[in-house]
């Protein structure tokens, strides 16, 4: 259960963002907000992001179970297309969401068979939830996005903007 993080490792600047897979806000913030976060503060060394699965239901429980069962340098990208992807497989009534997540992990490079190990890994299951309840507890985290930084707590989709002044970048 390493830490998934993405920028350098000597950034001043350190945010964790507290994300559900099945959270509307979550997305919106991962398609408008994260990419000009990643363009202009993660690429330039500016900040270092680390993501802190929170998952609120089972099907985002068994997001975060197939994010974290690929390989580290995957986790962003799987976890980023989740997010856009979240109306499809998350909230469409005519798709099945376990065969929508099994299709996108296949894009992930993920074979069924590990698709199939990793949902029914408990220990797996466990981490995460442990994982999830050790944030809420030490930053009283009751939603997401949820952002963390230098002691401050956010608890509310950011624009670019207010991001930025949060941070203090």
């Amino acid at each position: 259960m390493a830490d998934r993080i993405n920028g350098s490792p000597t950034a001043k600047l350190v945010v964790m963002e507290v994300f559900s897979y099945t959270c509307s806000h979550c997305a919106h913030f991962a398609a408008e907000v994260f990419p000009k976060i990643e363009a202009n503060l993660i690429s330039t060394g500016k900040l270092r992001y680390a993501w802190q699965e929170f998952p609120r239901d089972a099907l985002d429980l068994a997001a975060a179970m197939l994010a974290r069962a690929l390989p580290a340098d995957r986790f962003e990208a799987f976890t980023l297309d989740l997010l856009r992807t979240q109306k499809n497989w998350a909230f469409d009534p005519s798709r099945n969401s376990r065969e929508e997540l099994a299709r996108l992990a296949s894009f992930a490079g993920m074979s069924r068979e590990l698709f199939d190990q990793t949902l029914a890994d408990a220990g797996l299951k466990n981490a995460i939830l442990l994982k999830a309840s050790v944030a809420q507890k030490t930053f009283g985290i009751h939603g997401t996005p949820t952002f963390v930084t230098d002691g401050k707590i956010a608890a509310i989709e950011l624009t670019y903007d207010s991001f930025v002044k949060f941070i203090g970048a």
